[in-house]
């Protein structure tokens, strides 16, 4: 089945171009992979015979026609990219290569993948860093239920304690969402890893203290663990979304970080992590075209908002399956007091 794909997809650094460069950039193999090739690898993945068959197939009204999901454009990249390996003699891509390659393409670029501005209210941009944080807990916690010292990360803290007590002024979920818009359009993989791992309520002090060998990934879920500060001598080991884990790994390869080094080693000591300092001065640069409120643009803002976003979430979700209609029943059935902010 073919990806419909809009006139406004064909813009430079927009939609499918973007996606391409995507491609190319993050190319896995000693072969040199050109835009025109990665162009044409991506219009045969999503369906159509070249380049020029997809951009004379592209219209105003991309939505009209039956749309595959975004896993089955992926499959569709997979085998394409296969194809392109096969035809050019290119024998350094593993099968997993290709699938991590994959999984760093911004399908969610194109216009057949994007809701109204109207729906983005309140919703979550299919495949954005959104949806893997703030899904049902269910979907990452199943495999944490084999041991109590493996969780998603946004499940860490205590679920009464961020409803009773939620952030004095919480940076909103569309504003987090900017947020991270900007960072994966101008970002360095450095930046782009180090903004994911905020986001996903990760103490600073404590993201800054990973090193490479901390982080496992499998196709199902990644692993961190964590040095926790407020518990010497105590380490949390936590589920993380399966993107987090694949652009650690590109990011690692890229930079050719060993694997007892930080991930974000000092720009001065790369045996030493980054500075709080030095975290800050990279993320301030994004939260000043993203969030209008100065006194919102610190780290810690990002992480109590989205631990919050995610509290709300998980607690609609259980209200949803006890067949609860508002929130307040829930809160009262787990012995949660409400707070002023749901009165």
């Amino acid at each position: 089945m073919r990806a419909p794909i809009s006139l406004a997809d064909l813009r430079v650094k927009y939609g499918f171009n973007r996606i391409a460069k995507k491609l190319q950039r993050n190319w896995r193999s000693t072969f040199s992979l050109s835009l025109a090739s990665s162009q044409e690898i991506l219009s045969k993945g999503l369906g159509y015979q070249d380049l020029h068959d997809l951009q004379k197939s592209a219209n105003e009204h991309a939505k009209t026609v039956a749309v595959p999901t975004q896993d089955e454009v992926r499959d569709g990249i997979s085998n394409s990219i296969t194809d392109f390996c096969q035809s050019k003699k290119v024998t350094d891509m593993s099968e997993r290569d290709v699938n991590h390659l994959v999984r760093l393409l911004p399908l969610h670029e194109l216009a057949v993948f994007q809701t109204s501005r109207s729906q983005q209210a309140g919703t979550l941009a299919s495949q954005s860093v959104f949806e893997l944080i703030t899904r049902p807990a269910n979907e990452l916690a199943g495999a944490a239920n084999q041991g109590q010292s493996k969780r998603p990360a946004h499940l860490r803290g205590d679920l009464s304690a961020e409803l009773l007590k939620p952030p004095a002024d919480p940076i909103s979920q569309e504003e987090l969402k900017s947020f991270w818009e900007v960072v994966e359009r101008k970002g360095s993989l450095h930046d782009q890893c180090l903004c994911l791992g905020l986001l996903q309520g990760i103490r600073p002090l404590e993201l800054l203290n990973v090193k490479a060998h901390d982080v496992y990934t499998t196709d199902e879920h990644s692993l961190l663990r964590i040095k926790n500060f407020k518990a010497r001598s105590s380490s949390d080991q936590l589920f993380m979304p399966p993107a987090f884990g694949t652009l650690i790994d590109e990011y690692v390869r890229q930079a050719k970080i060993p694997p007892m080094g930080y991930l974000f080693p000092s720009h001065n000591d790369a045996n030493a992590p980054m500075s709080l300092e030095q975290m800050h001065r990279i993320i301030g640069v994004y939260l000043r075209e993203a969030i209008a409120n100065p006194s919102q643009r610190r780290a810690s803002s990002i992480r109590q908002s989205m631990l919050h976003v995610a509290a709300k979430h998980i607690l609609e979700r259980i209200a949803q399956n006890m067949g609860h209609q508002v929130s307040g029943m829930t809160m009262k059935y787990l012995r949660i007091p409400k707070s002023s902010s749901e009165e």
